[in-house]
C-alpha cells in the first residue's frame, strides 16, 4: 500500500472526487447537514410554521383552508448579529513580533503593523475575516483559504504562453501567432468556505493536526480558459450547476448559463510522508488544472474559527443550534395570536332576530343573528378578537429562552427590562453578555492572528518587487510607505489585540473615558473624544512610546561607541536612569572608552536638567531640579547677658487664692 497523497494525479483526482462524496454522505446520513441547511434558510428568513414554509417578507395563508395567517418575527438571525456586533465591531491592534530585539528590527516590526493593517483595511481581508466570523455562528464552523495569486497586482510585462504538453510557446489557430499572458506583481487572495466545501481527515481531533484539505470553490471558466488555454475545451465543457445542490442550501435557484463552475483544491503541507507537500488543482470531471508541492512551506493556508467544539473531532458547534426550535416555536405563537386578530379585527355586533334592526342601524359593522330576546332587544357588541393572555406570556418567555440560550439579553438588543434603571446596572448586564461570548471572541482574536501572520508570509516568499502602502490613523492621514519583502524578513508573527471588552459597547467606552478624566491621564478634548468613539488609549501613550524607543536607540548608539547630545525638553531622569543601567554590564564597564562616553550623555542630561527653564519639566512631567539647602550658620561662644543675648524670663508673682476668688 502507498499513502494516498502521493498517488500519480489523474489516480489521486478520482480518489479524491469520490473521499468529498463520501464525507458529504455521512453528514447527511447523520443528520448534519439538515442542521446546517435550516440554520442556514432560517438566518436568511427561509422559516417553516409547522409544515408550511415560506421565504419571502409577506403575510402568507396556510392551513387546510388558508384559515391561518403566519408570518415570521427573525430573533434568529438578530441574535447572530448582535454576538457578531460586540466581537467584531472593534477595530482590533495589529502587534507584529520579530526573531530580534534590537532598534532596527523594532523600527520593522511597526512597519509590519501598518502593512498587516494595511491589508487588512484596504485589500478588505478584514471584511472577508468578520464574514468567515458570521458563518461559524450559523453553520457551527467556517474557513478562510489565503493564496498568492499570480494574476492580482499591477502589470510588469507579458510572456508567451507555453503548452503545458509540448513546452512550446502556444500558437493561436486562427492568427498563427503566439499566445501571450500579462505579468502580474502578484497579491493576496482570500475566500470564505462553509463546512460543506471543505473536507479532512475525521480522524483528527483538533484543527493542529489536520495535514491536508479538499476545498471547492467556484470560479469563472473564462478566466480558466486564459490560465490553461490548452485545457479550454474540458473548462468549457464543465457544467455551472452544483451537483449536490448545497451552493445556495436551497435559497436560490441555479442557472445553467452561469459562467461559474465547481473547481476542487486538495492542499497537503508538508510531513514526513509528503515531504514536499502537495497542491492537486482539478475540476468535477476530473480534468486537472495544476499538480506540483504544496508552496507556502510549513504555513498551512486554510485558517478555521468555531464558536465551539465538538468533543474529539474537528466538527464545531454553535448555541444557535439549540434556538432553532424555540424559534419554530415564536412563529407558531406569534402567527396564531395574529390570525384570531385578522380575522376578527372588525368589531362583530349581535342583534336578536325579529328585532327589526338592519345593517345600516349598526353602522355598516359585521353583525351576528342571535335568537330572541336580547334585553330590550338592544344590540351588543361581540368580543371575539380576546387572545389569552398565555399566548402573550409564552410567547415572552420564549423569547428570553433564545436570549439565555445565545447570551444575548434585552440590554444588548437594546430594549432593557424595566427593572434595570441605572447606567451601572445595564453595563453590568451588558458585561455579562460579552463574558458568555469570550469564547467566541478567543476564537475571533485566534483567526485574526493566523490570517495576519500569514499576510506576512505571503509577502516575504512571493512580493518580488518594492509595494507602496497607505498608513492608518489620523496622524498618519495620506501618508505612505513603502517595503520589499527582505524589510519584513525578521518578522515571525501577529498578535491581536481586542482591547478591553468593556470598551466595545458606548456605555463602556464612555466609562473608561471619565475615570481617565476623572484621573488627570486625559489632558485634552480630543483624547476624550477618541476614547469616547473607539476605545483607543494610543493617543495618550504615543508621547511616551517614543521616549521609550528614543532611550532604546541611544543606548544601542552608545554600546557601538557613539557619542551623542542630549537635548532640552528630554525626560532627563528616564534617560539617565536607563543609560546607567548599561554600566551594569561587565563588559561595558570594563571598556574604559564606551565607559567615559555613556558617562559623558548622562553629565550632559544632568547639566540640561539643572539648567532648563522650568517650562520643560512640566512638559517632560518631570519635578523641576530643586538646589539643596544652603548650610545652617557656624555656632559661636555663648552671649552673656545684657549683651544682646535673649533676656530671662520674669516669674509672675504669685496671688492670693481668696483674692482670686473674691474677684
Amino acid at each position: 500500500m502507498e499513502y494516498f497523497a502521493s498517488k500519480e494525479g489523474d489516480e489521486l483526482a478520482d480518489e479524491l472526487a469520490a473521499k468529498f462524496i463520501s464525507r458529504r454522505d455521512r453528514i447527511n446520513s447523520n443528520g448534519r447537514e439538515s442542521r446546517l441547511a435550516k440554520s442556514y434558510r432560517y438566518y436568511y428568513g427561509q422559516q417553516n410554521i409547522g409544515s408550511y414554509s415560506f421565504g419571502d417578507s409577506d403575510i402568507k395563508s396556510a392551513g387546510s383552508q388558508g384559515e391561518l395567517k403566519v408570518y415570521s418575527t427573525n430573533h434568529y438571525r438578530n441574535l447572530i448579529r448582535n454576538i457578531l456586533a460586540i466581537t467584531t465591531s472593534q477595530k482590533p491592534s495589529f502587534d507584529c513580533r520579530a526573531v530580534n530585539t534590537d532598534i532596527e528590527t523594532i523600527s520593522r516590526a511597526r512597519l509590519g503593523n501598518h502593512i498587516v493593517d494595511y491589508y487588512m483595511r484596504d485589500k478588505k481581508i478584514f471584511k472577508k475575516s468578520k464574514s468567515t466570523a458570521e458563518m461559524s455562528l450559523v453553520m457551527a464552523s467556517s474557513f478562510m483559504v489565503m493564496n498568492w495569486d499570480t494574476t492580482k497586482g499591477a502589470d510588469l510585462g507579458t510572456e508567451p504562453v507555453i503548452d503545458e504538453e509540448t513546452g512550446e510557446p502556444l500558437v493561436d489557430d486562427e492568427t498563427g501567432e503566439e499566445v501571450e499572458k500579462v505579468l502580474k506583481e502578484g497579491d493576496i487572495k482570500c475566500t470564505i468556505h462553509s463546512p460543506l466545501d471543505v473536507r479532512f481527515d475525521e480522524g483528527c481531533e483538533n484543527w493542529e493536526e489536520v495535514d491536508y484539505c479538499d476545498v471547492r470553490s467556484f470560479e469563472n471558466r473564462w478566466d480558466l480558459v486564459s490560465r490553461h488555454a490548452n485545457l479550454k475545451e474540458d473548462i468549457l465543457g464543465e457544467s455551472s450547476v452544483d451537483i449536490d445542490k448545497t451552493k445556495y442550501m436551497g435559497l436560490r435557484s441555479y442557472d445553467e448559463d452561469s459562467d461559474f463552475i465547481a473547481v476542487f483544491t486538495f492542499y497537503h503541507k508538508p510531513t514526513t510522508a509528503l515531504p514536499s507537500g502537495r497542491l492537486l488543482k482539478r475540476l468535477s470531471n476530473g480534468t486537472i488544472l495544476y499538480d506540483g508541492p504544496y508552496p507556502y512551506g510549513d504555513k498551512f493556508n486554510i485558517f478555521r474559527i468555531a464558536p465551539g467544539e465538538v468533543f474529539g473531532s474537528i466538527e464545531g458547534y454553535t448555541d444557535m443550534f439549540d434556538v432553532l426550535p424555540l424559534q419554530d416555536v415564536i412563529n407558531t405563537l406569534d402567527s396564531a395570536m395574529f390570525t384570531n386578530q385578522k380575522a376578527f379585527g372588525v368589531q362583530a355586533v349581535a342583534i336578536a332576530q325579529g328585532s327589526g334592526l338592519s345593517t345600516e342601524d349598526t353602522g355598516n359593522l359585521s353583525f351576528v343573528k342571535v335568537p330572541a330576546p336580547l334585553s330590550e332587544n338592544m344590540p351588543r357588541p361581540i368580543q371575539l378578537t380576546n387572545t389569552p393572555p398565555e399566548l402573550f406570556n409564552n410567547s415572552k418567555r420564549v423569547e428570553g429562552n433564545c436570549e439565555k440560550l445565545s447570551g444575548i439579553n434585552s440590554v444588548v438588543r437594546g430594549d432593557p427590562d424595566h427593572n434595570l434603571q441605572s447606567g451601572v446596572a445595564l453595563q453590568r448586564v451588558q458585561a455579562m453578555a460579552i463574558q458568555y461570548n469570550s469564547n467566541f471572541q478567543f476564537a475571533w482574536a485566534a483567526l485574526l492572528e493566523d490570517v495576519g501572520t500569514f499576510i506576512l508570509h505571503l509577502l516575504k516568499n512571493f512580493a518580488s518587487t518594492e509595494r507602496v502602502i497607505a498608513l492608518s490613523g489620523k496622524h498618519n492621514r495620506g501618508a505612505a510607505a513603502s517595503f520589499k519583502k527582505e524589510d519584513i524578513r525578521d518578522l515571525d508573527t501577529v498578535q491581536v489585540d481586542l482591547g478591553n471588552p468593556l470598551s466595545r459597547t458606548l456605555a463602556g467606552r464612555l466609562e473608561i473615558a471619565d475615570r481617565l478624566l476623572e484621573k488627570g491621564l486625559i489632558k485634552t478634548p480630543h483624547q476624550y473624544t477618541t476614547v469616547m468613539e473607539t476605545g483607543n488609549l494610543d493617543p495618550m501613550t504615543e508621547g511616551h512610546d517614543a521616549e521609550v524607543n528614543l532611550v532604546r536607540r541611544e543606548n544601542e548608539q552608545l554600546m557601538d561607541g557613539k557619542g551623542m547630545d542630549a537635548l532640552v525638553g528630554d525626560a532627563h531622569l528616564m534617560h539617565i536612569q536607563e543609560h546607567k543601567s548599561l554600566l551594569s554590564d561587565p563588559v561595558i564597564r570594563s571598556n574604559d572608552k564606551l565607559v567615559s562616553i555613556v558617562l559623558a550623555h548622562i553629565q550632559h542630561h544632568v547639566e540640561l536638567y539643572k539648567s532648563q527653564d522650568p517650562v520643560w519639566n512640566m512638559v517632560s512631567g518631570e519635578p523641576p531640579f530643586q538646589a539643596p539647602m544652603p548650610p545652617p550658620p557656624p555656632q559661636g561662644p555663648p552671649i552673656p547677658q545684657g549683651q544682646g543675648g535673649p533676656m530671662p524670663m520674669q516669674e509672675a508673682p504669685l496671688q492670693d487664692p481668696n483674692l482670686i476668688q473674691a474677684n
